[in-house]
């Protein structure tokens, strides 16, 4: 046979000499790529052949738009989306709070009959290799409004002295803001659940104002 000469040929870059019937590539990076082995005799007749091919090392890269970790919906549904690239297709699954996975379509799902309270989403892609990966998202649902109860004094106390503590507790599923005001006057902003006030001679109103998503009043009315 005539003496021929095998260059390799990656992603159309300059041409690597080889010798016999195989050569290792090193280097390559994730993604697509196309080879070409051309011959060449003494006589300038050449013959080539090409494949494409991919590199895919690295799982899946997942974020979940919506919801956002630590927020607080105010209803007990949500539209979790959220965005995978990776080099070959993927199988994408979403699941909540820790249930059997269902398999999703497009980038988005529609998740209902949410409880009160604190739930975590998990989005997991797996490509054409097995490679996976999973992101997840914490929030919280709160359906109702804080319940506040003044304990002391009592409705309707009468006090003989000017300086009154009030005395209230709270229960909600998420951490609340407190105000309170008398007679109708400027809001303050406290915390904890005690606040000592000077409202003078006569008859008063006290409100306690507790406030997340949604707002609740107490209300004590006393004489000093």
């Amino acid at each position: 046979s005539l003496p021929y000469w095998v260059w390799i040929i990656v992603d159309d870059q300059d041409p690597l000499s080889a010798t016999g019937y195989d050569h290792t590539l090193t280097g390559l990076s994730d993604g697509r790529h196309s080879i070409e082995v051309r011959a060449e005799d003494d006589h300038g007749h050449t013959v080539s052949d090409q494949v494409n091919m991919t590199v895919d090392r690295l799982a899946p890269v997942i974020a979940i738009t919506s919801p956002v970790t630590g927020t607080f919906l105010d209803q007990g549904s949500v539209v979790l989306t959220w965005s995978v690239s990776d080099t070959t297709p993927t199988i994408v699954r979403w699941r909540v709070d820790g249930g059997g996975w269902t398999e999703a379509e497009g980038n988005s799902a529609s998740v209902t009959g949410l409880a009160e309270g604190q739930h975590v989403l998990e989005v997991s892609a797996t490509d054409v290799l097995m490679h996976s990966s999973t992101a997840s998202a914490e929030f919280t649902v709160d359906l109702s409004a804080p319940i506040v109860d003044i304990v002391s004094p009592g409705e309707g106390a009468l006090l003989g002295d000017s300086d009154v503590t009030v005395i209230w507790s709270v229960s909600d599923t998420t951490a609340v803001t407190s105000r309170w005001c008398v007679d109708g006057g400027a809001w303050t902003q406290v915390s904890g659940e005690r606040v000592t006030v000077s409202p003078g001679d006569g008859h008063h109103v006290f409100l306690v104002a507790e406030r997340h998503l949604q707002v609740h009043l107490g209300e004590l009315r006393l004489a000093v």
